[in-house]
């Protein structure tokens, strides 16, 4: 949606161009297979301990005299988003590495969940004499995790996609047009127009944005004819190839 005006953002939030309650352009192609897989798959990624630590967890919150409420509203939340988003995430070919990678992305949340789930089994379980030294133990495991993985997932040094973008727009001709398609070219040269105020004499437009009306209203008011000699007689284009 367009961000400039109150309507749009109320577009985006509904996803008004998927549908509201559809979180895939896919849905047509979506079976209880792919939606069985969606869950193993999370599974996987969480364990089995970890899941026995979220159902004790739940078991525990109910019988808790203080706090239990607040752990209850966590957990049947974490509960309700794995539900919920992979019953209606329509992505298919989730047997690649990529497709499993972006979906992983939403992993997150719930993941915080159970995290919760095992340390509320934590406390439950360890001795209050021990509690300190236990404490202590599990800082140690934790942050020798961080120091394992540490060269895996920083990524401070990797210009890869910056570059990508920049290079995109410094071959551009002056006052050109630059076409562009998805987020991976569109968002990086954004980001350089935008924010480091490279190339703000290149018009950008991004093929798959532009399969919208109101991103042809915003392109509209943006670029005027009468100032960049742009027209889009159109209401979308939607540009397939052949």
């Amino acid at each position: 949606g367009n961000f400039t005006t109150l309507e749009g953002i109320m577009h985006h939030v509904l996803r008004r161009d998927y549908g509201t309650l559809v979180l895939g352009a896919d849905a047509a192609l979506d079976t209880w297979e792919l939606k069985f897989f969606r869950y193993r798959l999370f599974l996987s990624r969480v364990g089995i301990i970890q899941c026995a630590c979220f159902l004790y967890a739940c078991y525990q919150s109910w019988r808790m005299p203080q706090g239990g409420g607040i752990l209850r509203l966590m957990l049947l939340t974490g509960a309700f988003y794995v539900l919920v988003f992979f019953y209606l995430a329509e992505i298919p070919n989730l047997d690649t590495d990529m497709i499993q990678g972006v979906i992983a992305r939403f992993f997150m949340q719930p993941l915080l969940v159970v995290a919760l789930s095992v340390a509320v089994v934590t406390v439950q379980w360890i001795p209050r004499h021990h509690k300190v030294i236990t404490t202590l133990v599990l800082l140690l495991i934790a942050s020798g995790m961080i120091i394992n993985q540490w060269s895996v997932v920083d990524n401070s040094q990797n210009r890869i996609v910056a570059n990508y973008g920049r290079d995109l727009l410094q071959s551009t001709p002056p006052d050109g047009i630059l076409l562009t398609k998805g987020d991976l070219s569109f968002n990086p040269v954004r980001y350089w127009q935008f924010c480091m105020n490279i190339r703000p004499d290149v018009i950008v437009l991004d093929q798959e944005m532009m399969g919208y009306d109101w991103n042809i209203d915003y392109l509209r008011q943006k670029y005027p004819a009468s100032r960049t000699g742009l027209q889009f007689p159109g209401k979308w284009y939607r540009l397939k190839e052949d």
